[in-house]
């Protein structure tokens, strides 16, 4: 059930389904998609969602529905592998948040390997994910009419700094982790259509993340696939009123940025109509 547009969708007549974490559930506005385009859209997108789950809920979704068109979240923080898969003393909360609500999406060699990481943590978060309806309910998108101020921007050298920090912290799986397993759905999927957006980051941001480069090379490299169309929507927008944060759209951002995939003709071509290039 989609409490933004207060409509109930079934995946097997679903038209189009969006993927992701934050940056894109509170960048693409569905109502105004829908509106524009007369499709049925629904958000699938989860706060923090690492883009392993992402991957497996899109799988899960295509097994039940191979005519549904996935637009998949991809940005500069996904391009490290997510915290919240490993669940030591930096992000117990974050692993048994998501492990919790997307346990039921993963095969059993994948289970098993995060119990042999974190046995305990593990069990518990699957107990938990069995009593929850986080699977049924979505908010649909992030509200926010948080602006960034001149205070925030002063705090831009500590954020920076908590940035840096954390790329410093050894990780326990490998760096291209979640990017091999966006690449395998996609091979996987051959007949199926994708669309790896790229929400817009505000260019203090691109600062922080230092990774601008290296997602235009990827969504290069994503795009000679022949069932994969991109768009790169990192650097269009860079005026303050637009971003609640550094990386994330406010209201008004939102807005302007669903209204601009809506004359964007990769998003328009994707949205309506079948297309097969060669590689």
């Amino acid at each position: 059930y989609d409490q933004y547009q207060k409509k109930t969708f079934k995946i097997k007549n679903l038209e189009v389904g969006v993927y992701g974490d934050s940056h894109i559930k509170g960048g693409v506005d569905t109502k105004i998609i829908n509106d524009k385009n007369e499709v049925s859209i629904t958000q699938f997108s989860s706060d923090g969602l690492p883009l392993f789950y992402t991957t497996r809920m899109v799988q899960n979704h295509l097994n039940q529905n191979s005519n549904l068109k996935c637009i998949i979240d991809l940005g500069t923080n996904n391009l490290d592998t997510s915290f919240n898969l490993e669940g030591g003393k930096f992000s117990k909360v974050g692993y048994t948040t998501h492990l919790s609500n997307n346990y039921h999406f993963l095969s059993f060699k994948e289970i098993f390997s995060f119990f042999k990481r974190y046995p305990f943590l593990t069990l518990q978060s699957i107990i938990k994910g069995s009593y929850q309806t986080n699977s049924y309910f979505n908010s649909g998108v992030n509200l926010s009419n948080k602006m960034i101020s001149e205070s925030d921007k002063n705090d831009f050298d500590k954020i920076r700094f908590k940035y840096d920090s954390i790329r410093k912290i050894k990780r326990e799986i490998e760096l291209n982790f979640e990017i091999k397993k966006l690449i395998e759905l996609v091979k996987k999927n051959p007949s199926s259509q994708f669309l790896i957006l790229s929400p817009p980051e505000h260019p203090l941001y691109q600062k922080i993340s230092n990774s601008s480069r290296r997602l235009s090379k990827l969504l290069f490299e994503l795009e000679k696939f022949k069932n994969v169309r991109t768009i790169n929507g990192s650097h269009i927008f860079e005026s303050d009123s637009l971003y609640k944060d550094y990386s994330h759209l406010n209201n008004f951002g939102r807005v302007k940025f669903s209204n601009w995939l809506n004359n964007n003709s990769v998003f328009i071509e994707f949205l309506n109509h079948k297309w097969i290039r060669k590689i």
